[in-house]
């Protein structure tokens, strides 16, 4: 899988941080996963595949859902991510789950291969979004979900609020919205 230099980053940040990304601090993301599976509305014998997998809480949880009947295949960028989400699944004997080694954005599978796809928390590391929902659409089959979720704008209170004041109290500028549409983010920020 060739990456380019973004999804190359993204993969080596996800792969560091993979040993811990499990952990009570972040349970949200697993809290969020549960949230968009439950919004999907899986069924019993349904095919399944998760986008950005990471360590696999969205494809675990849709795993009950689709039952020893259905199947599901969760995929990311980030080797580690997706070595760790197989021995879970072996480890838990989650046969009817496994995780691949694959960009969203280009996935080998076939039209219209799947029932639902889904995608937690993973759609904006994604270069060209439009593209990989595209993408999506194109492996799920007629009547089929393309469900996916993102942070709101309140996901991050209070913290953010706090940082963003700590931040201008010793003088750092925060980017505005329009800074960071325009690419303007926190590693190449400067005023």
């Amino acid at each position: 899988m060739e990456l380019d230099a973004h999804k190359s980053a993204v993969a080596r940040a996800y792969g560091l941080a993979s040993d811990g990304y499990n952990k009570p601090a972040l349970r949200f993301f697993s809290q969020g996963a549960e949230s968009l599976v439950d919004f999907a509305g899986l069924s019993p014998g349904q095919g399944i595949l998760d986008i950005a997998s990471g360590t696999g809480h969205a494809a675990f949880y849709a795993g009950t859902k689709v039952g020893v009947r259905g199947s599901v295949v969760g995929i990311d960028i980030a080797e580690q991510m997706v070595n760790l989400a197989n021995a879970h699944a072996r480890a838990s004997s989650a046969a009817n789950i496994h995780f691949e080694l694959m960009d969203g954005e280009h996935t080998s599978f076939k039209d219209n291969e799947f029932d639902a796809v889904l995608c937690s928390y993973g759609v904006f590391f994604i270069p060209e979004m439009v593209n990989g929902i595209k993408e999506w659409k194109r492996v799920t089959k007629p009547g089929g979900w393309v469900c996916l979720s993102a942070f709101g704008e309140t996901a991050f209170q209070p913290q953010s609020d706090l940082l963003r004041t700590a931040l201008g109290n010793s003088g750092q500028l925060f980017p505005t919205e329009s800074d960071l549409l325009a690419g303007k983010g926190w590693l190449n920020y400067s005023h």
